[in-house]
This record gives structure tokens, C-alpha cells and sequence, in this order.
């Protein structure tokens, strides 16, 4: 077989790539998150969407910026980070394969700075664009209400941990 085996023709006089073995659109297939999206959406997102790859203690994004993606871990772990005033690096959360970061597509603009981002070992990310996750998320309502249920468990955890060091004595 040739390269020109790979093409189909979507319309006359109009060769388009076959996104049946695009990187991207597998990562999509494979995530629990997008099991509810039809494909034409998967392929528009996949489309628009970018792999990068991370090495361990590698820098995604600076703590305060906008990132304006949303972001699956398709391997590897990500940490999210803060740093103390006497620089000392602060684990808030660990996020593994298959969990989705959509904090940033939900404040346009960077109205809510987020955390650093860091790679805590080899990671591949998939990055969607905040436009095109916010259209994807209109055509399938009910993957918005697993974001919201998702980010409800993220603020319960966050809320046990200071519950629990409000309660805790100095030693503890």
C-alpha cells in the first residue's frame, strides 16, 4: 500500500485526511469523559485538539496563568501546584489518565488565575481549546452534568482536607 491509500475523498476534487487513526481522536475514543459524544463531534474536537508530551518535573503552565484549554491526562500524572512565599512547592491535587482539567474553560479570560500545572512523571496531555469544548459540551448536555458532578467532588475533597486541618491540634 501507498501514502495515497490512507486519503479518502469526502467530496468531489477534495482529498481530506482519514481521522479514524488520528492520535487525538483515539485519545477521545478511549476517555470515559467523551464516551457520550457522537463522533462527528469527537472528530471536530479531535481536529482542533493537541497531544503534548511532558517529561517528569517538566513545567505545563505557571501558577496565575490562563490556560484556556481544557485538558485530559491521557498518561502519565499531572500535579497542580502553588508556591509558598519561601518557594516551597505545594501539591493541591494529582491528576491521573483519564481525568479531565476543565477549570479554566469555565472563566473566560483568566477571570480565575489558575494553579501551576506540573508533569510529576513522563505525560501525555490533550489539549481542547475552551471554544471548541464549550460547543462540544452544547451538543451533549449530560457530559455538562458530569463536569459539574466531577468538580462537586473535587470542592468535597478539598472541603474534608480543611475541615480536617481546622480540627487538627498544632502536633497533628
Amino acid at each position: 500500500m501507498n501514502a495515497i491509500a490512507s486519503l479518502r475523498i469526502e467530496s468531489v476534487g477534495a482529498l481530506q485526511r482519514d481521522v479514524s487513526f488520528h492520535p487525538a481522536l483515539s485519545a477521545l475514543r478511549n476517555s470515559a469523559w467523551f464516551t457520550g459524544f457522537p463522533p462527528n463531534i469527537l472528530g471536530t474536537l479531535s481536529m482542533g485538539a493537541s497531544l503534548c508530551s511532558y517529561s517528569a518535573r517538566q513545567q505545563v503552565i505557571l501558577e496565575g496563568r490562563w490556560l484556556g484549554a481544557a485538558v485530559l491526562i491521557v498518561k502519565g500524572c499531572l500535579r497542580s501546584v502553588r508556591r509558598t512565599d519561601s518557594a516551597r512547592e505545594l501539591t493541591l491535587e494529582t491528576f491521573r489518565p483519564g481525568d479531565l482539567i476543565a477549570d479554566a474553560v469555565l472563566f473566560p479570560d483568566g477571570a480565575l488565575p489558575g494553579d501551576g500545572l506540573v508533569a510529576a512523571e513522563t505525560t501525555l496531555l490533550l489539549f481542547i481549546s475552551r471554544d471548541e469544548f464549550l460547543a462540544a459540551l452544547a451538543g451533549v448536555p449530560q457530559v455538562a452534568l458530569s463536569l459539574i458532578r466531577d468538580l462537586e467532588r473535587r470542592l468535597n475533597r478539598v472541603k474534608l482536607l480543611a475541615s480536617g486541618l481546622a480540627t487538627s491540634d498544632v502536633e497533628s
